[in-house]
This record gives structure tokens, C-alpha cells and sequence, in this order.
């Protein structure tokens, strides 16, 4: 065996040592993931990574109030000049191993176009799978409900519901009422009638009319927009007041949602946009491991964003004269970042530019046309392998959409 497709193997027979001289480490190194996302998560430059996020700082002159409240007023506090209401990023972050099987090995050996070939059809794939989880993570309101059923069952193995949108054939579900009896613990979907809305079930089942359906594990887990959970982020308040976010209360706290089962959880896991101590710090690998074992990698992390009042004022956990926000060879004004990147491993071949924009009725997001905010301000914006995955706009002082949506998320 000396040559495959004219690469000389210099008398190895290994082909995987092969392409990790011959290739670019990076596609080496996406075919060698799958050995435990505990063991790997703090090198993440060897994952190609599929997201997006933005920050934004929405402005409020002397005149301008936007939605009436006590404490948006309260925010007002010079008049004379505009003042940055603070925003939050969210950022959701999927990705996906691929591994080289022996059959693709083969090919490569026949020249059969292994890098065009294969890794194009499997980063296809991932894609289209990533996107189906998202889809089902990003659920129609914020209490993590996928839909409801329409009409009660009684020993039946099919369930009409409003929405099939956010469930799969093979998910597991669980079902509550209103109120937040259980009727199902845990049962799976055998066959999806899109047109009918008709679910079939794995087991014979009782529900009531207008029951909730969650992802199976998720009831009350603190899934994306879960809302005591994005208030707890803030302050341990938890009462029905959307809290703005101050110099006196900052948040220094990166926080996270567990969607295997337990409440959101917050802890000062290190200042602002310093995500290497997150993933080196023991046991937080697997707490915000998402989806259970059966799902894709999949996980989000909820940063602040940056609040100023002008160039000389900076609001951060840090200052940033200090640690400047750097990654491939390039710094940044902090008011230009999302995330200290070279943390991730991102370059600027999956990353692409960060770009900043005026805010208007268009959407943040190429090609996306709805409105994410309706004030004035900034935001950036970065995308990786072209992809991006439904960031939400927090802005307490407005509406909020998660793209691909109908439904508004109000506060």
C-alpha cells in the first residue's frame, strides 16, 4: 500500500495519521470527536461549531419611553443625554461529531472525492438534524410547552393536538393539564400525521383536553424561555416583574438552563465573557448537558451583555484595558463583541465578520426579515458555517420573536 489517490504514506499504512499530516487539522480532527463530550468539552477548537448571537443596547433619549412602566422609567436616569438600556445575549450553540467510517476510508482509497463526498453530505445531514432539535427547543411559549392537545383521550394511541411543528417521530413525550397534574409520564411518538395533526402513540394513554405536551423531561425544566428562570438570571427575585439590570445588580453571573430535568440553574461560575474557567471547572461539563444521552450535543449558553453610557463609562465585569477581547491575531472594542472566540476556536474561515448594523425593520440576521427590535441601537451579529439557529432579543422594553416563528414573546 503505497499511495492513496497520489498522497504518498511515507511507508504508514494508518490512514487517519495520513490525513492528520496531509489535511488540515481541523477536518482531521472532525472525525475523531465522538469519545465523550466530558473528555473533550474544554478543547472545543476541535469542534466545528454551528450558532449564532448577537448583544444589542437599546437606546432611550429623553423623550423616548417606549412601553410605560415604573421600571423602565426608572432606568431614565440622565435626560440629557441618551442612556443604553441593558439587553442579554442569547446564544445557541449545536454541534455535531462525525466520524470517518470504513466506508468512506475506501472511497478515499478509490478516490472516490472523500473531503467533496463525504464531509459535505455529513455536514448536510448534521445540519438538518441540528435544526430539527432546535426547532424542538425553541418551543411555541415560554413555559417549554411543544403543543396541546386538542380533545381528551381515554385509552387511545391517538392524540390530535394544535401543532405538530415542534415534535418528531421517536420523541418521547410527557403530558400535564393546566394546572400541572401528570397524565403521561413518558410515551413515544410512533407516527405523525402532519396534515391531521394526529400523533400516534407507543402505548395506550388518558389525557385531558387542552393538556400540555412537553419534551419527555421537560416539564417545568427551565427550557429556553422558561420565565422564572431568565428572571432568576438577574436577581433571585422571582415574582412576575421583568427586572432592567443596573450598576448596582450587573449581572457578573454566566447562567445556564438544564434541560434534563431540574430547575434553571445560576452560579458565579467566573465574570463576564471569561469562558475558560466555565469549561474547566469540574462537574459543569455535565450539568448543562442538554437532550438527555439520546439527543445531539446540544447546549445554550445566556451571557450579559454590555450596558455604557458612553465611550469612557463601560459597564463590564472587567475592564477591558485590562483583558482585551482578542482571537485570531485580531482585538477588538468591546462594544464590537459577542464573545471572547478564541475560547471556541473560532476562526474567521466558520466565523466570518463580525458586523454591526443600525437597527431597523429588518432583521438582524441576513436574510431574515423579521424585527428582532424596535428601538434604535446595535447589534452584531456572527455566523458560523453559515448557519444560524433562532436568537432571541431579550429587550425587556419590547417584544421579543424567535425567528421562524409566529408567536411574540411579550414581558
Amino acid at each position: 500500500m503505497a499511495d492513496i489517490t497520489g498522497i504518498n504514506l511515507g511507508g504508514d499504512t494508518n490512514i487517519a495519521n495520513v490525513l492528520q499530516r496531509k489535511y488540515d487539522p481541523t477536518l482531521y480532527q472532525l472525525n475523531r470527536l465522538d469519545v465523550g463530550i466530558s473528555k473533550k468539552f474544554n478543547k472545543l477548537k476541535n469542534f466545528q461549531t454551528i450558532g449564532a448571537g448577537f448583544y444589542f443596547g437599546t437606546v432611550m433619549r429623553d423623550d423616548e419611553k417606549g412601553v410605560s412602566s415604573e421600571t423602565e422609567d426608572a432606568t431614565i436616569t440622565t435626560p440629557e443625554r441618551p442612556t443604553y438600556i441593558q439587553g442579554y445575549v442569547v446564544d445557541f450553540y449545536m454541534y455535531a461529531t462525525i466520524r470517518l467510517t470504513a466506508q468512506a476510508a475506501a472511497r478515499a482509497k478509490r478516490g472516490g472525492g472523500w473531503v467533496s463526498d463525504f464531509i459535505a453530505d455529513q455536514i448536510k445531514r448534521k445540519r438538518e438534524q441540528l435544526y430539527r432539535y432546535d426547532n424542538e427547543q425553541c418551543c411555541r411559549n415560554g413555559d417549554g410547552v411543544c403543543t396541546q392537545a386538542n380533545g381528551a383521550g381515554s385509552s387511545s394511541t391517538s392524540m390530535t393536538v394544535d401543532s405538530t411543528r415542534h415534535l418528531h417521530v421517536g420523541m418521547y413525550i410527557e403530558v400535564y393539564t393546566a394546572a400541572g397534574v401528570a397524565e403521561i409520564a413518558s410515551v413515544k411518538i410512533t407516527n405523525i400525521n402532519r396534515k391531521t395533526k394526529v400523533l400516534t402513540l407507543a402505548s395506550a394513554s388518558d389525557w385531558s383536553d387542552n393538556s400540555n405536551v412537553y419534551r419527555d423531561g421537560q416539564y417545568n425544566s427551565g427550557t429556553p424561555l422558561e420565565h422564572a428562570g431568565l428572571r432568576q438570571m438577574i436577581s433571585e427575585d422571582t415574582s412576575t416583574t421583568f427586572q432592567n439590570i443596573n450598576r448596582g445588580t450587573y449581572l457578573e453571573y454566566i447562567a445556564y438552563h438544564d434541560s434534563d430535568g431540574g430547575a434553571p440553574s445560576r452560579d458565579k461560575l467566573f465574570q463576564a465573557i471569561n469562558h475558560a474557567e466555565l469549561w474547566g471547572s469540574k462537574g459543569v461539563i455535565d450539568d448543562i448537558w442538554m437532550n438527555r444521552q439520546t439527543r445531539n450535543k446540544y447546549f445554550q449558553i445566556i451571557m450579559p451583555a454590555i450596558q455604557y453610557q458612553g465611550p469612557k463609562d463601560l459597564e463590564l465585569a472587567y475592564n477591558p484595558q485590562d483583558n482585551p477581547i482578542t482571537f485570531e491575531a485580531k482585538t477588538f472594542a468591546v462594544d464590537e463583541c459577542i464573545f471572547d472566540g478564541d475560547t471556541f476556536g473560532i476562526n474567521w474561515d466558520t466565523m466570518g465578520r463580525i458586523t454591526s448594523k443600525e437597527i431597523g425593520t429588518d432583521s438582524a440576521i441576513p436574510q431574515l426579515n423579521n424585527t428582532l427590535l424596535r428601538d434604535a441601537g446595535k447589534d452584531a451579529v456572527s455566523l458560523f458555517l453559515s448557519w444560524f439557529t433562532n436568537p432571541v432579543c431579550m429587550d425587556p422594553r419590547s417584544n421579543f420573536r424567535i425567528s421562524g416563528t409566529d408567536t411574540l414573546y411579550t414581558y
